[in-house]
């Protein structure tokens, strides 16, 4: 099973599953939700896309924060034509921000993929996430965005510097 097959599984978590990774996060620190196209959507957008390098780069960065003292989380695979009740919506989307991370409280941070700000078709979408992430945040959530799909630990870094002062110190 690849990345997309088990990330598209993650937006419906079983209660089994969501018991194991709160026994992960108990002892984490700083929630971060990880939203970006799924792989059809992408390539919809994006035809000529070579979904085999990109998928390979993408699980390479997004396995890097694996690395990370103090950091949990979760991916959101979205595709924007999807329908309310699709897991993958961005009704379901605005669902697991108003809910939070699966162990409780509020999300922390919230990454945006480079595929939902750079394509300019998608300019409302992505305004009416970042919007979602303002009200739910509550101004206290920081927002970061990726340039490429090889960039995520760079940018968590960037944005969460206290993750790489842990990380150097521990």
């Amino acid at each position: 099973m690849d990345f997309y097959s088990l990330s598209a599984e993650s937006n419906k978590l079983d209660k089994t599953q969501l018991e194991e990774r709160h026994c992960l996060m108990m002892s984490r620190r700083i929630s971060l939700l990880i939203t970006g196209l799924t792989m059809p959507a992408t390539k919809r957008l994006n035809p000529n896309l070579d979904t085999a390098a990109f998928g390979k780069t993408l699980d390479t960065s997004i396995d890097g924060l694996k690395a990370i003292p103090g950091l949990y989380y979760q991916r959101f695979d979205l595709d924007h034509e999807a329908p309310a009740e699709s897991p993958e919506s961005v009704a379901a989307f605005k669902k697991v921000v108003k809910d939070g991370p699966p162990h409780g409280g509020e999300w922390d941070a919230y990454f945006l993929g480079a595929g939902l700000r750079i394509i300019p078709s998608l300019t409302p979408l992505f305004e009416d996430l970042v919007n979602t992430i303002i009200v739910q945040g509550k101004g206290k959530a920081k927002v970061m965005f990726s340039a490429n799909a090889a960039d995520h630990v760079q940018v968590v870094k960037r944005v969460l510097p206290e993750l790489d002062a842990e990380q150097s110190s521990g």
